[in-house]
């Protein structure tokens, strides 16, 4: 828990490198732990890291199928990777846990994708 608040805090001082490691250095403690394993893939997300960003989200979607963020979040993945068939898929799990949730509705819009 200690190197995962310390990611945090470097992460916000705007040192994403030095909170990446520390990131995952507490993930090899316990990979198991969500909080740090959505936080890599959304900093990897922020540095364009997209494959690692992608595999970190998609494994915090995992841990978590029902979180939204997660989902929304690993859809922003998909699309920056040019993989809009699973931002798709990404979003429209989002809106059959959340059905008003007006994020993913434009993002749908936006990418042309409403079923």
């Amino acid at each position: 828990m200690p190197l995962i608040n310390l990611a945090k805090l470097l992460d916000r001082l705007g040192r994403p490198a030095e909170a990446l490691q520390l990131y995952s250095d507490g993930l090899r403690i316990n990979p198991e732990y969500y909080p740090a394993r959505y936080a890599l893939g959304s900093l990897c997300l922020q540095m364009e890291r997209l494959p690692e960003a992608i595999q970190h989200l998609g494994l915090a979607v995992r841990q978590k199928p029902r979180s939204i963020g997660s989902h929304l979040t690993l859809s922003q993945a998909f699309i920056r990777a040019n993989r809009q068939g699973d931002a798709d898929q990404q979003l429209h799990e989002v809106l059959r846990l959340d059905p008003a949730n007006v994020q993913a509705q434009e993002q749908l819009k936006t990418l042309g994708m409403i079923r």
